[in-house]
């Protein structure tokens, strides 16, 4: 029943917009687009949300210290995490055998 009044509703949105102004349609479109935009679509590592926009530079970024040189290998990742803790190591290792053998 509430899928049928959603399918209903976005009927009536849809020929409510089809009923518009060429103008106005744009309008509405490229507000809704400018709101996804400013929408968080990522994350870094750290935790803070990145827009769209934000995210292409973030990844730009990456790509460069890559380039660069800025990195470390699988092997140096490994040896940095034995060097933690034993249960954090234990966890990170399974994470990683998980993330790379399936």
């Amino acid at each position: 029943m509430k899928a049928d009044l959603a399918y209903r509703q976005a009927e009536l949105f849809y020929s409510a917009f089809l009923s518009l102004p060429e103008t106005e349609k744009e309008n509405f479109l490229s507000r809704l687009l400018n709101s996804l935009n400013d929408k968080a679509i990522a994350f870094t590592s750290k935790g803070k949300p990145l827009t769209k926009k934000q995210y292409v530079q973030h990844i730009e970024t990456i790509s460069k210290d890559v380039k660069k040189g800025n990195f470390i290998s699988h092997e140096q990742l490994i040896h940095q995490i034995l060097k933690l803790n034993s249960r954090v190591s234990f966890l990170l290792l399974w994470i990683l055998f998980i993330i790379y053998e399936f």
